[in-house]
């Protein structure tokens, strides 16, 4: 089953954001999905 994710975000807290960006790409990983696109 495809699923596609669109976000637009405001980080109003750098550092919680930051450990946040550390743990997604593992849980990505973990359930075999992968990105299409980032933006930055």
């Amino acid at each position: 089953m495809a699923v596609y994710f669109i976000a637009e975000i405001e980080v109003k807290n750098q550092e919680r954001y930051r450990r946040y960006l550390e743990k997604v790409p593992k849980v990505i990983d973990q359930f075999g999905g992968r990105y299409l696109s980032q933006g930055g």
